[in-house]
């Protein structure tokens, strides 16, 4: 949560991300303070490597801001804001497929959390030809979760067919 760490993300950010073409970022932050320090840095770091940019460009949208429901509105509708920084409020039930940019500088303990997080950016968007999206992990968030997350078999060597379970399972239902 600290500012260095926070400006050497942004400068980064800027790096990879061109606010001039298509597509959305959602940055995740740790609080409603932190998500204000991040709006700050990457409007500064943007602002540094492609000149002044609109200040509706970079937006916080956190349960705590004036007008949260027309905020999301614009994010998912208007071409501003192109940068949504969140905490919780955008992590489910928002609809937003031209979302290619997904930023992680939180770090969260639960693997349905993580999943629907990195929902958020899984919509094709034909509209700007996205096929594919990013994942920008500051805080080393998948390694952390890599153990719950990867599909793993239930059964590792199944000694039995598939169609002897079909039989074995309609016979249990008689």
């Amino acid at each position: 949560v600290t500012e260095n760490f926070n400006r050497a993300v942004a400068e980064e950010l800027a790096k990879h991300i061109d606010p001039a073409l298509p597509g959305k970022t959602l940055i995740f932050a740790v609080n409603n303070g932190h998500a204000d320090i991040v709006v700050k840095a990457v409007k500064d770091a943007f602002a540094q490597a492609y000149g002044e940019i609109d200040d509706a460009a970079v937006k916080k949208i956190t349960g705590r801001v004036d007008n949260v429901k027309s905020l999301i509105r614009s994010f998912r509708n208007d071409a501003n804001p192109k940068i949504a920084v969140t905490v919780d409020l955008l992590t489910t039930g928002i609809d937003v497929p031209s979302i290619t940019n997904l930023v992680f500088i939180r770090r969260v303990n639960s693997r349905i959390l993580y999943e629907q997080m990195i929902g958020r950016a899984t919509r094709l968007c034909p509209e700007i030809g996205k096929e594919v999206f990013r994942i920008f992990d500051a805080v080393d968030l998948y390694r952390h979760l890599q153990n719950v997350t990867d599909m793993k078999p239930v059964v590792v060597n199944p000694s039995i067919t598939f169609e002897q379970l079909v039989k074995e399972l309609v016979g249990a239902d008689q």
